[in-house]
């Protein structure tokens, strides 16, 4: 049974990384374009018409379960996928802030930025705040709940 769960929180994390770092190159790619306001390329969808790459990034985005922030290197957030949008307005959502803001900070060193935040609930949940920084962007902020692994750990140990 482990094995099995194992193998899925593999398989879940390697989509969510290869989303968050598509993501990530889409919005270097955008802030590097030549030409002003070209913005995403358009691509052809299946029968025909003409999708933006960017509309479709952002629609992905927004059906992951983590949260996903997009902050310029002033530290205003610009974009909030639905799962860190559903935490805005919240008490969890103000002390997430508060870590999304320090984890933007730290990584405008030039290296990516992670932290665990401990919520004393109830329920007892952990959250994982990573920052990665983008060149002469900012920095893309994923927000996912660890709790499950930290308890796992916890029952090993």
């Amino acid at each position: 049974m482990l094995a099995v769960s194992a193998t899925v929180f593999g398989v879940a994390l390697g989509i969510v990384v290869g989303l968050v770092v598509g993501f990530r190159a889409a919005w270097w790619w955008a802030a590097r374009s030549d030409v002003a306001g070209e913005g995403l390329p358009a691509i052809g969808g299946a029968d025909g018409t003409v999708l933006d790459v960017s509309d479709s990034l952002r629609e992905a985005v927004d059906h992951l379960e983590i949260g996903v922030l997009v902050a310029w290197t002033t530290g205003a957030v610009v974009y909030r996928n639905a799962a860190a949008r559903a935490l805005s307005g919240t008490h969890v959502g103000v002390l997430v802030d508060d870590h999304v803001a320090a984890a933007v900070a730290a990584s405008q060193a030039g290296a990516p930025s992670s932290r665990i935040v401990e919520l004393q609930g109830p329920p007892k949940q952990w959250l994982e705040i990573s920052a990665d920084p983008v060149a002469n962007v900012g920095a893309i902020v994923s927000i996912r709940d660890v709790s499950e692994r930290v308890r796992t750990d916890a029952m090993r140990s």
